[in-house]
């Protein structure tokens, strides 16, 4: 029974990181610095342990304000060609919290954040409510 309860504190907890990320998102639109970075490489992330498939996700470099040059990684594998570049977007005195400033990659992180914060919370509450 008490995995229903852990299950709930899960998707609860995931619904407060995608709020947190709507949150960080509408700050950025308002008052990032916007700069222009470059696809420098591609980083592989593995999938589940069972033999499930990688993805590759863009590493874009980008220069803060006081020409110091920072990496961030993107939300999706887009298979953007090394070389090109992306409008980039982070905080003011903040670059390691850059994002790639696409409207795809934005709603990337928070549609999958919403999905697995709403599954696991209904799952719980349906389990929950079956005793």
């Amino acid at each position: 029974m008490a995995i229903e309860y852990i299950t709930l504190a899960a998707g609860l907890l995931t619904l407060v990181f995608a709020a947190k990320e709507v949150w960080l998102q509408r700050t950025l639109r308002r008052d990032g610095v916007r700069v222009v970075g470059t696809v420098e490489r591609f980083e592989r992330s593995s999938g589940d342990s069972e033999g499930g498939g990688s993805s590759l996700y863009p590493i874009v470099a980008f220069a803060d304000a006081g020409g110091n040059v920072h990496r961030c990684r993107g939300a999706s594998s887009r298979k953007w060609p090394i070389g090109r570049e992306v409008p980039v977007i982070y905080p003011s005195g903040a670059p390691g919290k850059a994002r790639i400033d696409m409207r795809s990659e934005r709603g990337t992180v928070v549609a999958l954040l919403l999905v697995a914060g709403l599954a696991f919370t209904s799952v719980s509450l349906v389990l929950i409510a079956k005793g």
